[in-house]
């Protein structure tokens, strides 16, 4: 961002891997930085990510919300938190709800009143289970996370605050402790075992974390210097693969072997076969290819 030291942000999500990765980036281009976690949230993890960064421990009281950002003069919120359960069990709906939908509410309405110039909200994928633009979601996860951007949709069109979601594919990175299916094929490769997967045939855009970042970067930007985007952009790197070629890729690129039993595990219910990908965001594209990517975070050292 063209103003570092002059853009003052807030993020959610920054206990989390990819909003600690945009925390730590804007902290490191000299933003000022202001953090909202959960009260059980490990405060001292933001700080040694954003050394200096203000954090509220936010217990549902909006106007404190709302006075906190006015305090700050925040001009962008970056919201990344969110609760991911992609099951059907009754325990879910609640914690969605409240997460995704609830908080969202809370915090664009405090935003709002707050003077913030912008919001940049992130969404999902999943929100087009059909692979075309309509929505259509692939679990209750997406149908909230939509929501959520339904209630954007409402600021954005009656207040001057300009909010933008950015819809995310697949991402990895360093020191990702997630359990998504890269981590699962680099645990597999090391321990020489194999590794059962669907069929395979399901297309996938990988996208390298600090492209991701430097997505929410841009168009908060952009935002901020006045420009008028659409309401969602996607944050990939097209074109689609299939996750048998991405397989082939990684084992190309890392210099490792596994062992793939495709079709061991039947695909997930409601598996999204084909990522619907908006536009990406103006002046924005990936520069980390996935033969890049996938030799950095997973490469053996020693080939």
């Amino acid at each position: 961002m063209g103003r570092a030291a002059n853009v003052r942000i807030a993020v959610t999500g920054a206990t989390g891997y990819i909003g600690g990765q945009l925390a730590s980036r804007l902290a490191q281009e000299g933003h000022e930085l202001s953090a909202i976690v959960r009260p059980t949230s490990n405060v001292d993890l933001v700080h040694a990510l954003a050394p200096g960064v203000r954090v509220l421990a936010y217990t549902g009281n909006t106007r404190a919300l709302a006075h906190w950002l006015a305090e700050g003069t925040v001009e962008v919120v970056m919201h990344l938190a969110a609760h991911q359960d992609q099951s059907d069990s009754l325990a879910a709906v609640e914690p969605l709800v409240e997460s995704n939908v609830v908080f969202t509410a809370e915090l664009a309405a405090a935003a709002a009143h707050a003077k913030a110039q912008a919001f940049v909200n992130t969404g999902s994928f999943s929100q087009h289970l059909d692979g075309s633009r309509r929505y259509v979601p692939a679990s209750l996860y997406a149908a909230t996370k939509q929501a959520a951007r339904d209630v954007l949709e409402y600021y954005r069109s009656a207040t001057d605050m300009r909010c933008v979601t950015l819809e995310l594919t697949d991402v990895y990175g360093p020191a990702d402790p997630r359990p998504k299916f890269l981590n699962a094929l680099h645990a597999a490769a090391l321990a020489g075992e194999p590794l059962e997967a669907t069929p395979g045939d399901q297309l996938v855009s990988f996208v390298y974390v600090s492209d991701v970042t430097a997505a929410y970067t841009a168009v908060a930007q952009a935002l901020v210097d006045g420009a008028e985007l659409d309401a969602v952009y996607s944050v990939a790197c097209p074109p689609p693969i299939s996750l048998r070629d991405a397989v082939d890729i990684w084992c190309t690129a890392t210099g490792r072997h596994v062992e793939v039993r495709w079709g061991a595990r039947p695909h997930a219910p409601r598996q999204v076969m084909r990522p619907y990908l908006h536009d990406p965001p103006p002046g924005w594209e990936p520069r980390v290819s996935p033969e890049a990517g996938f030799a950095r975070v997973y490469g053996d050292p020693n080939t």
